[in-house]
């Protein structure tokens, strides 16, 4: 199997499409990148993979509250800071299709698109009264708009991988299912 440059995405960019881990420990190890200790790995998930939970507080009417909320994402990709050697462990302890959230130290959103949130609960400091729903509804605010995110998760399943992209400076391994 040949390595292919894909000008793509980046000018010196490495395809290893369908490679199994072995072959690209063997490439990371080739190009120095088991040393490095500024790795990027961007992690793109099959469609609706990504659940995002977050937390929210705000107050209305000087009530305090907070909600939960989950998100799920149709498309979502997250990145992973690492080093060299960190990658290498991933790769040997885990297949593509192995991996989930747990895998990975710190994760951050890239990108997403077309979410479906769900608020799951509110907890109000003060328990509001009938007309006090009935104003909060009538004003046309929602708890959403009237707070700010203070915790938030991503989580994805095993088997919601579909590619990593594994880079350094402005060369680029990709490992697709």
């Amino acid at each position: 199997m040949g390595v292919r440059v894909d000008r793509k995405k980046f000018s010196d960019s490495i395809n290893l499409n369908n490679m199994k881990n072995e072959a690209v420990i063997q490439k990371l190890k080739e190009l120095g990148w088991d040393t490095v200790m500024e790795v990027t790995v961007t992690i793109a998930l099959e469609r609706w993979a990504l659940v995002e939970s977050t937390r929210y507080e705000g107050e209305w009417e000087g009530n305090g509250f907070v909600t939960n909320a989950q998100t799920n994402w149709k498309i979502a990709e997250l990145e992973a800071p690492m080093s060299g050697e960190d990658v290498i462990f991933l790769l040997n302890e885990y297949e593509l299709g192995e991996l989930s959230s747990d895998c990975f130290g710190e994760i951050y959103l890239v990108h997403a698109e077309d979410g479906n949130m769900d608020c799951m609960d509110t907890e109000w400091e003060s328990p509001l009264s009938e007309e006090d729903e009935e104003k909060l509804n009538d004003s046309g605010e929602d708890v959403f708009s009237l707070s700010t995110k203070e915790e938030f998760d991503w989580d994805f399943e095993v088997g919601s991988v579909r590619r990593l992209s594994i880079r350094v400076g402005n060369e680029e391994i990709d490992i697709e299912l």
